[in-house]
């Protein structure tokens, strides 16, 4: 097995991984950062860590590439083995929230015109899901809160026109699916599921752990962040690049600026053969998002000049590649 060779920078992290309770690693765009969290778990084998990844694919990547001393995952599947393993999730899971919207509007014996108002409770049962704010705790009041930092959301409810009691009616009837999914009265969501395990995860349940890994950590959003608070790791060490916050319209949040933790840097990037990306990226950087550190290419290889087309079918990639008498290979 090739040997993983780390930069000064990624000796850095390791070593101040070390030396910190909490850190952060923000990581530019092809910085090594996958291979930095692998060093990171091989440089301290005494060390059980939790690695937190964005998605299964991701996940099974760090499985495969650590060692016996981590144990890789997603913050979904951990929740749902955990109520799956203690019997606590009744009747089944739901990924199309047009099936939903059905079962609910056959329950609830609601006609077409009503289909507007449930696709709003169905939005804003998912937007509590995501946020922090426990179910013992939500009524019309946190719900206002919750869709005051959702512009979608927030318009979709100026739109309708009985505002003055429509948080009261929308809360009422969230809570009312909230409970027909514990009770298994209805199939429940992903962000069910996620939301019954924040409200029942603590710390002693992950004592076998010594350390969580977050990667991605820009992306995640607040009911993912009380999961990991809830769970009070010995050490959290965050990792990824706040420029990279792409998910706030489904309510993620940018960890990597919420939290004030001792921060190390990933800025040579292996993505780019020339300098000339990164030159534009630190630019716009610098320029709109006020960013110090620089993006800094790491190969000075040369990249063969190549030509790239993009179609919007296959039909007219055909034609052009008739066109100019090229040949498949």
């Amino acid at each position: 097995m090739k040997r993983l060779k780390p930069t000064e920078e990624q000796r850095n992290v390791i070593r101040r991984v070390g030396e910190e309770k909490n850190l952060k690693i923000e990581a530019f765009a092809g910085t090594g950062k996958t291979t930095t969290l692998e060093l990171i778990t091989k440089a301290y084998p005494f060390k059980r860590f939790l690695v937190l990844a964005f998605n299964r694919a991701v996940a099974e990547e760090l499985q495969r590439r650590m060692g016996k001393n981590v144990h890789a995952t997603t913050i979904h599947s951990l929740a749902f083995r955990y109520l799956k393993r203690y019997e606590l999730l009744e009747g089944e899971l739901v990924s199309d929230k047009r099936v939903l919207l059905s079962i609910i509007a056959d329950r609830f014996k609601m006609e077409a015109e009503d289909y507007a108002f449930l696709k709003l409770v169905l939005d804003s049962f998912e937007a509590f899901c995501n946020s922090s704010v426990s179910i013992s705790e939500f009524d019309e009041i946190s719900l206002s809160k919750i869709v005051a930092e959702n512009r979608e959301l927030l318009k979709r409810f100026r739109s309708f026109a009985n505002g003055k009691h429509l948080f009261s009616e929308v809360a009422e009837f969230v809570s009312i699916i909230y409970k027909l999914m514990m009770e298994g009265g209805i199939p429940f969501t992903h962000g069910f599921y996620l939301k019954y395990f924040s409200e029942l995860v603590d710390e002693k349940s992950y004592r076998w752990c010594d350390c969580v890994l977050l990667d991605e950590a820009q992306d995640v959003n607040p009911v993912q962040i009380k999961i990991i608070e809830k769970m009070n790791p010995e050490q959290f060490i965050l990792v990824g690049d706040r420029h990279q916050s792409i998910y706030g319209w489904r309510g993620a949040v940018n960890s990597m600026e919420r939290f004030n933790f001792p921060t190390e840097h990933l800025t040579h990037s292996f993505r780019y053969r020339t300098d000339l990306p990164a030159v534009l990226a630190n630019r716009l950087l610098g320029l709109w998002k006020g960013e110090e550190k620089n993006l800094v290419v790491a190969s000075s290889k040369k990249r063969l000049d190549t030509t790239a087309w993009i179609f919007r079918t296959n039909l007219e990639l055909i034609l052009n590649l008739a066109e100019k008498d090229c040949v498949f290979r």
